[in-house]
């Protein structure tokens, strides 16, 4: 069977890799453009979010308990330099008492997951001490289980393994032709036909579907955030989630990345906003003042938003042979991949499997 993927961020590129597993033809086609995967922070921590919705909750728990079943398949295929890790997540608040009701929190919802690992409160003294030089006035969470992921590498992973199970990864602007009988497609000025389709493409859905009268309730949000360089071995810190929109996350090799905004107003604009960044900068100054940071590289990216900010996945309504997914906002590396993982199932099990019922795609989509 030749099943067809637009967009190789992290919900296309997991249904490509597991899909590449059961003997099909399987082509993943990008654009590399604006991709909000390889632009985001990173950070794997759904449990402590204050939204009220349970079928979200338990969306992104899931995808956080299922990195560990992607970070085993990865190492059961040879993958030695694992994109995820499990650094533990501190999560700060405002007050003392605010940070113990998130503790009670965490407390509550490890009875059901226990992949949130062991928790405790975190005085501004023991949070000097976990990441030396640190300075603050507030309390906050540590949760052993969370963790952080490179989008980026996570995804070129993911590719490579598709290339190694002769898989297809095509690098260029896809254009829907025709969505029946079969799909077909479009790609650097050569034809494709699929008998499957995935379209995973984030916020540029309803360009894809307009030709065809087909409205998708999507809307971008640019997000951005920098990466820094800092004279500390920083590699073994914890993920810290400060007040606010600004957390600082460690990476492997010593850099520090430190972001990121939520901006609703830029389009699918991707020119850094200098304001913002040197916000960031000077924000990851005041946390760790003994040390020379400095502004590396720039991360922009454009996420995927509905009107109720709830993801959608499942067969395009009317299509059995075609999937889409989109809305991840800025969850979207914690829940992309089992979500990507639920839509290879479908095709692979012959559209037996069983999808949520309540990120049916019905609801933000609309024929006119």
């Amino acid at each position: 069977m030749k099943i067809g993927i637009i967009g190789g961020g992290i919900i296309g590129s997991t249904a490509a890799y597991y899909l590449s597993q059961s003997n099909h033809q399987v082509t993943l086609i990008d654009s590399g453009i604006g991709q909000a995967t390889s632009a985001s922070a990173g950070i794997i921590c759904p449990w402590f979010s204050q939204r009220r919705n349970q079928d979200w909750y338990q969306l992104v728990a899931d995808g956080a308990t299922f990195y560990r079943q992607l970070m085993q398949d990865l190492s059961n295929d040879g993958v030695t330099q694992l994109p995820f890790e499990e650094t533990g997540v501190i999560v700060f608040k405002r007050s003392r008492q605010l940070a113990e009701k998130l503790l009670q929190m965490g407390i509550e919802r490890k009875e059901a997951t226990e992949t949130i690992g062991e928790l405790y409160l975190i005085s501004p003294e023991q949070a000097s001490q976990i990441i030396p030089g640190f300075e603050t006035t507030q309390f906050g969470m540590y949760a052993s289980g969370g963790g952080r992921v490179d989008g980026a590498a996570l995804v070129q992973t993911l590719q490579q393994e598709v290339l190694q199970n002769n898989g297809k990864v095509i690098r260029g602007q896809a254009r829907l032709l025709s969505l029946e009988p079969h799909p077909t497609l479009e790609v650097n000025e050569e034809t494709f036909g699929f008998d499957q389709l995935i379209l995973a493409p984030g916020a540029w859905l309803g360009h894809l579907l307009e030709p065809f009268g087909i409205q998708v309730d999507i809307r971008p949000q640019k997000g951005e955030l920098i990466t820094t360089t800092i004279d500390a071995d920083s590699s073994q810190w914890p993920v810290t989630m400060l007040v606010g929109e600004s957390d600082l996350i460690p990476t492997s090799n010593g850099e520090l990345i430190i972001g990121a905004s939520h901006e609703n107003d830029k389009g699918f604009d991707l020119t850094p906003t200098t304001e913002i960044l040197e916000q960031f900068l000077t924000q990851g100054q005041q946390f760790l003042p003994s040390y020379h940071i400095e502004h590396a590289t720039n991360r922009i990216g454009t996420r995927a938003y509905t009107s109720d900010f709830l993801p959608f996945y499942g067969n395009l309504p009317n299509y059995d042979n075609i999937y889409v997914a989109s809305g991840l906002g800025s969850s979207g590396l914690t829940s992309g991949p089992i979500i990507g993982y639920h839509l290879a199932q479908a095709i692979i099990q012959s559209s037996t499997y069983l999808f949520r019922t309540a990120f049916n795609p019905k609801r933000y989509i609309q024929f006119s």
